[in-house]
């Protein structure tokens, strides 16, 4: 009798397994993905010391300004006509000229301002300020406070994760 058990429970959860099978195989509804119309940036902020802050702001929009890219990545900041003054605790104060630091000969820091369009895996000098920058989907924002050097080459893969689509099984209860 215990065989003729196993064997019937068997079969009966083969039936049950084909059944799920055969649910599961047909063709899901089309459906949009998760991540169609949202768009991401990455941003990197080097404060020197070896003090780095990395974010990847996801956005609705088409484009984001650089401003826009900092503020959302929740960084306090204080501008001058365009001009970052101070990201965090780092740069010069409101009421300060913009270019504090650079009162004395030497040395000249500033907030200097790097981009990488998406795709690019190397900083360029931005020529325009942060109001006057689009940023597009994948694209990469780089501030260093310094007297020249670009923060660290890190890639938009580096700070924004891969979007996934989750598939979860199919359960069926009856």
């Amino acid at each position: 009798m215990r065989g003729a058990a196993w064997t019937l429970a068997i079969l009966v959860l083969s039936t049950l397994g084909m059944a799920t099978l055969s649910r599961a195989a047909a063709p899901a509804p089309a459906m949009e993905p998760p991540s169609a119309g949202l768009h991401r940036a990455g941003l990197v902020v080097d404060y020197g010391a070896g003090r780095v802050f990395t974010a990847c702001v996801a956005f609705t929009e088409t484009s984001i300004t650089g401003l826009d890219l900092l503020a959302r990545a929740g960084l306090p900041l204080v501008t001058d006509g365009g001009a970052v003054c101070r990201i965090g605790d780092t740069g010069c104060p409101a009421g300060a000229p913009c270019f504090c630091a650079c009162m004395s000969p030497s040395p000249c820091l500033y907030w200097r301002y790097w981009t990488q369009e998406p795709g690019a895996i190397i900083w360029t000098f931005s020529a325009v300020g942060a109001a006057d920058r689009h940023l597009t989907d994948g694209a990469v924002d780089g501030w260093s406070w310094s007297e020249g050097a670009p923060p660290p080459h890190l890639a938009f893969a580096d700070l924004c994760a891969p979007l996934r689509r989750v598939f979860l099984p199919l359960v069926v209860a009856e």
